[in-house]
């Protein structure tokens, strides 16, 4: 299963982003959802019994297809040059796995959500940092993450050729850093956050 419809990519993929917790992104606040987005922690909680909620359920979803959810292919220029270079032609997904393993959906209610984000804006300390990156900064809290390790390896089998399986390994790093200059992606982690629910803290009414 993919993530659920309303998750944001982050991009690129990191560790260290905590259900409940609240970030920023260099965006104007909006509720727009599926757009991969780059964020910075504001206010960071990993237990949230003190709030006197349950700390997120998991719950195990199948392996995401990072190459399919980016629409990655031949025409991307670094990429198609990587594979001419060692006389290969054709979408990059016949030549190379790139996916998210051993994912674990972790997320909380949209209740427990309120009442966090209510504890959280009564610490001064965070009040302060919200406060900061008021205007047209985006302001986030995370209702649920997907959680995995990131695959980019060379495809095998009975369909390549040993001279094919020779050159694929020969261009592999010039088809990973051609990935993370034009897609802003990572090609290695584990226990990354590949995308997150987010509830916006700063439009109207939030």
């Amino acid at each position: 299963m993919a993530p659920e419809l309303g998750a944001r990519e982050i991009r690129p993929p990191q560790t260290g982003i905590y259900v409940g917790s609240l970030y920023y992104a260099d965006e104007e606040p909006t509720g727009e959802l599926g757009r991969p987005v780059s964020i910075e922690s504001l206010c960071q909680v990993v237990d949230l019994r003190p709030f006197e909620v349950s700390n997120p359920t998991e719950g195990r979803v199948d392996a995401i297809n990072i190459a399919d959810r980016l629409s990655i292919d031949a025409s991307a220029s670094g990429i198609s040059n990587a594979l001419a270079s060692v006389g290969l032609t054709g979408a990059f997904t016949s030549y190379f796995d790139y996916k998210m393993v051993n994912v674990t959906k972790y997320s909380i209610p949209a209740t427990d959500a309120d009442v966090v984000f209510e504890g959280l804006m009564g610490q001064k300390r965070c009040r302060a940092s919200v406060a900061s990156r008021t205007g047209s900064l985006a302001i986030y809290q995370v209702k649920a993450v997907y959680v995995g390790d990131i695959v980019f390896e060379r495809k095998r089998g009975a369909s390549l050729s040993a001279d094919v399986e020779m050159k694929l390994k020969a261009v592999q790093p010039k088809i990973a850093a051609a990935l993370k200059r034009e897609y802003s992606v990572g090609v290695t982690g584990r226990g990354v956050v590949f995308s997150f629910v987010p509830i916006p803290r700063n439009l109207a009414g939030s």
